[in-house]
């Protein structure tokens, strides 16, 4: 609902307009700076209250550190428009090493006398007051206090943090230069979104400074990255005192919603975390769906030890996880009922999986009964339970993998890790669009994982998202350069070169117990094998991964890669039918099938499964974008085929009109566009320049990558294919040396 501009009040003579930022008395009119305006709300909704200097510098500036200074500059301007003289102060008090407050009177409509004996609002007037300010939309609520017994006092629910679904929290802000006291605070930072995460139908998304780069890479592929408000604090430690203050600004017109100061000490965390969660469960008017941290059992200091723990397990490295490992392993033997110390360690030991050259048996052996103990103290523990789901998922149990991941994210729906799991599970299953849905959700709760970055970007590459897939999987090398499977992953965003195919080989000796254990590995390896032109090995290995329990989809697809290159289309056929077959309605598994049949001049039939599987529809008035380009095109292709010109005609325009606006020499498909447009030389010259890059057949993720690169260079061209053969054996030999030497 849009706020009204004409709802004033008064201090003392003045109107006050803040939509405007303007005051007026008797004919005479000011024009405030926004910050002043901001500042002038501050006191006037405290009623004569005093305010701290912290709290105005940090609801003013919540984003900044400042000094005091600033703020002094603003209450001078503020004094100096009110016209409060220096001998005698009307409007504005200060109160020496403390803060200000408003001693003007306050009114909605017109002056009214202030009570005698008091220099507090009587409740009635300052509700008043209250309901205008939240009519104007300026400054919704504002709840200030020192008191540790504040929260046993009853307070009304803004109605804008009702209407507030999700919440961003933002990197709390250390005020203490230190270094040590930085971490620590991160640290809470963590924990206390953690907690947070356990309010009933609040979602938490953590964030960081700056956002915009995240914003930008968000609204490419349509995530809504986005929150309704955005949750700042400050942190002081002075001693073993520690001061946090909160505030809650509107998204995006940043106003100030909420604000408060809680102080405790650094062996009462679990009291301060309770006080601060407790704050949100009764400002939203939720409820809190699992235990809070403060348990009189645990012993003091071992919060302070887990949420160190949690700092090195996140630096995702050997290193840091040998540390969080230790840290655990003693919060565990110090707090035996502590579920999440439980969860913590299995954590640590998922990520040597990852990280170090842990096998997964391994790790799920070292898992099992720490989950078993967490479940005992909480059996609905949504971290511990999408744990458990995981060890399922990597036993063959996929049915109580499912059923163990939707359990977990009813009980932890803001626990990305969960969310990210199970996406990974259902891309197993072949349920790629929900697949997507479930890491983009993970992405949405945590845009600053590296690998949950990654795995979005595979959900996006697997529904032909390709150009936003490899923008998020760049994006996750920003936030993490080298992780042990980069030369895996990059096979699968990227084409192949003489540069990958060496990386990936390296990598299979460096790691031969990841390898091992992964029996899929076989497969990517015996594609990288039949690009580099060992068919040998390629069908040795082939041979091998029947053996093992690997996913049916990537072995046929490597089946059908291995006949195309034999040239035995009809083998071929029967392979893609069947895979097919494994998920009729995902477009992955559909479209090869398709276009095949149109190479193999059965395009009436090729035209039928497609409009029957309905993967194009209304397509003259769809927006030829990324994902549907290629499927649009050879359907275009199809529809040329058949004489169905007019409508062929008019997808050809719209992804003329896309390539014109998109150019991209590197991309198959607008050579291939070029062919069409009759630009033979152009392409031939392009696809040579291509191949002194060290290009190789994309058989790790490309259906006739080999043959259609030959033609597009040749064109039929007995003379052109065989340079392109010459080419492509120059870069084979090349890569063949540089592993081999490598051994």
């Amino acid at each position: 609902m849009k706020n009204p501009s004409n709802q004033p009040f008064y201090v003392g003579k003045w109107l006050i307009e803040p939509a405007i930022n303007k005051i007026s008395y008797s004919g005479e009119e000011k024009h405030l700076s926004p910050k002043a305006m901001s500042a002038l709300l501050l006191l006037a909704n405290e009623g004569g209250q005093l305010l701290t200097h912290e709290q105005l510098i940090f609801s003013l500036w919540p984003t900044q550190i400042v000094s005091d200074s600033s703020l002094y500059q603003v209450i001078a301007t503020l004094r100096k428009q009110l016209g409060d003289s220096q001998s005698e102060r009307q409007y504005i008090e200060r109160i020496s090493g403390k803060g200000y407050r408003l001693i003007a009177k306050i009114s909605a409509s017109e002056p009214f006398k202030k009570p005698p004996n008091t220099r507090r609002l009587t409740r009635p007037l300052l509700i008043l007051v209250t309901i205008c300010l939240l009519i104007l939309g300026i400054f919704h609520y504002v709840d200030y206090s020192n008191e540790r017994d504040h929260l046993n006092s009853s307070a009304s629910i803004s109605p804008s943090l009702n209407k507030i679904k999700s919440l961003t929290v933002l990197p709390f802000v250390s005020r203490t230069a230190d270094p040590k006291h930085e971490s620590w605070v991160s640290s809470l930072t963590d924990a206390l979104t953690t907690q947070l995460a356990n309010i009933d139908n609040l979602q938490i998304i953590k964030g960081e400074f700056p956002n915009e780069p995240i914003m930008e890479l968000a609204s490419l592929f349509g995530v809504d990255h986005s929150s309704d408000a955005h949750l700042l604090g400050r942190v002081q430690q002075e001693n073993n005192r520690v001061r946090i203050n909160l505030t809650i600004l509107s998204n995006p017109d940043k106003t100030v919603i909420w604000a408060k100061e809680y102080e405790g000490t650094r062996d009462q965390l679990f009291e301060l975390q309770d006080r601060i969660t407790q704050s949100f469960v009764e400002i939203f008017g939720r409820k809190q769906i699992t235990l809070s941290f403060n348990n009189s059992q645990f012993e003091q200091g071992v919060f302070n030890d887990y949420l160190m723990g949690r700092f090195q397990w996140s630096k995702r490295n050997k290193i840091g996880l040998e540390k969080a490992e230790n840290i655990f392993k003693s919060v565990t033997k110090q707090a035996p009922n502590f579920a999440l110390g439980y969860v913590g360690l299995c954590d640590t030991y998922q990520y040597y999986v990852v990280y170090s050259n842990w096998s997964f048996e391994r790790s799920f052996n070292q898992c099992k009964p720490l989950l078993d103990k967490a479940l005992s103290i909480d059996p609905n523990l949504g971290e511990a339970i999408a744990s458990k789901a995981m060890i399922a998922a990597q036993q063959g149990d996929l049915q109580l993998a499912d059923q163990l991941f939707e359990r977990a994210i009813k009980h932890a729906p803001n626990y990305a890790i969960a969310h990210m799991w199970y996406g990974s599970l259902l891309a197993k299953l072949g349920r790629l669009s929900k697949a997507e849905i479930q890491q983009r959700q993970a992405y949405r709760l945590s845009p600053l994982s590296p690998i949950i970055n990654r795995k979005l970007a595979l959900a996006l590459l697997n529904q032909a998202q390709i150009v936003p897939a490899r923008k998020v999987y760049l994006r996750a090398l920003e936030l993490e350069s080298e992780y042990t499977y980069r030369a895996v992953d990059e096979l699968d965003f990227f084409d192949l070169t003489i540069d990958r195919a060496v990386a990936y080989m390296k990598w299979t000796k460096e790691y031969p117990d990841l390898f091992e254990q992964n029996p899929n590995q076989l497969i990517g390896k015996a594609l990288i094998s039949r690009a580099l032109g060992n068919n040998e090995q390629a069908n040795m290995l082939i041979s091998k991964a029947e053996k093992r329990s690997v996913s049916k989809q990537w072995l046929l697809f490597a089946k059908a890669v291995i006949a195309e290159d034999e040239n035995d289309l009809l083998s071929m056929e029967e392979i893609l039918l069947q895979r097919m077959q494994l998920q009729i309605n995902e477009q992955p598994f559909v479209f090869p099938y398709i276009n095949l049949l149109a190479h193999l001049g059965r395009n009436k039939e090729a035209l039928r499964l497609a409009e029957k599987k309905s993967l194009i529809r209304n397509a003259t008035s769809l927006v030829i974008n990324d994902k549907n380009m290629t499927s649009l095109m050879y359907y275009a292709f199809m529809l040329e085929a058949d004489d169905q010109i007019k409508k062929s005609s008019l997808i050809f325009s719209h992804i003329d009109k896309h390539m014109q606006e998109n150019t991209d020499m590197s991309n198959v498909n607008h050579l291939v566009w070029l062919v069409h447009k009759g630009q033979q030389t152009l392409v031939t010259q392009q696809i040579k320049q291509i191949m002194k890059t060290g290009w190789l057949p994309n058989f790790y993720g490309e259906l006739f990558s080999l043959s259609q690169m030959r033609y597009l260079y040749a064109a039929g061209n007995d003379k052109l294919e065989a340079a392109f053969d010459k080419m492509l054996k120059i870069n084979r030999i090349e890569a063949n040396e540089q592993i081999n030497s490598n051994n």
